[in-house]
């Protein structure tokens, strides 16, 4: 059970106990005194955030950056802005997938053999 709670970081469990749970094949109520087929094991327990370190999630996912070339605020205000990019928001993301592709290496250049670089 101490495994358990170690591994977890976002929730704390509250009470845990181990429920034994017995399994009986075929269809409808086994008759009285039959011993269980299968016999598992749950945990039963309250769950609960951790605060601090669900806040800091929100917070780190919360942020994205929008960039625009209109730099006059009085122009297009940024709740205009965010108006604007919302509905059209999947089209721009998936114009710009190419920037997560492990194969998109800005500083690096793919050459079939080195004597294709100039001097």
């Amino acid at each position: 059970m101490t495994h358990l709670q170690k591994t977890l970081k976002i929730v704390a469990l509250h009470d845990p106990c181990i429920v034994e749970v017995e399994g009986f094949k075929g269809k409808g109520r086994p008759s009285k005194g039959r011993k269980p087929d299968t016999v598992s094991y749950r945990i039963e327990a309250g769950v609960a955030s951790v605060l601090e370190t669900r806040h800091r999630k929100i917070q780190q996912k919360s942020c994205f950056i929008l960039a625009s070339n209109q730099l006059e605020e009085a122009q297009l205000s940024h709740e205009e802005m965010l108006d604007y990019y919302t509905p059209g928001q999947q089209k721009v993301e998936r114009g710009f997938r190419f920037l997560k592709d492990p194969w998109f290496m800005a500083n690096t250049l793919f050459l079939k053999s080195p004597k294709r670089i100039w001097h």
